[in-house]
């Protein structure tokens, strides 16, 4: 059985580089306002600043963390699809009557609570006890009104 393999990586070094700046500044600043160099408008404007470039740089991390967490979740959903399609095809011995239950078990999965892998599961204990697929979607729909 062949499989594919994903690697996600995220680039961190510019989140880095904007915290250390933000820092450096902050560190000016409470500087500056212990030495009593500037107004406290000034000071608390700075104070501001660092700030807004910390809320930023966290804002870009956070918006990586979730497109990576985005791009998982993605690369495990495809998986667990093409997992369901080799299982159905052995179980049916055709790609066209797995793609095809594959299909209907999908639609039906839009209209109700269930979730397409529940309903895939059965559909697959089903074949796994010779039941024709051209009975398995009626039998799901029967049980699902249970």
């Amino acid at each position: 059985m062949t499989g594919i393999k994903f690697v996600v990586t995220a680039d961190n070094r510019d989140f880095i580089s904007r915290m250390e700046s933000a820092r450096g500044e902050l560190s000016r600043t409470v500087a500056e306002a212990e030495r009593g160099g500037g107004s406290v408008r000034e000071v608390m404007g700075n104070i501001e600043s660092a700030l807004l470039r910390i809320a930023s740089a966290a804002t870009a991390a956070f918006t990586a963390s979730k497109a990576l967490e985005f791009a998982r979740a993605c690369v495990k959903v495809r998986s667990e699809v093409e997992s369901i399609e080799q299982s159905m095809d052995v179980l049916l011995g055709s790609s066209e009557q797995a793609r095809s239950l594959l299909a209907s078990i999908r639609e039906f999965a839009a209209t109700t609570p269930m979730d397409m892998d529940v309903l895939a599961q059965g559909a697959q204990t089903m074949l796994g006890f010779n039941i024709e697929a051209g009975k398995v979607m009626p039998m799901l729909l029967s049980l699902i009104h249970i």
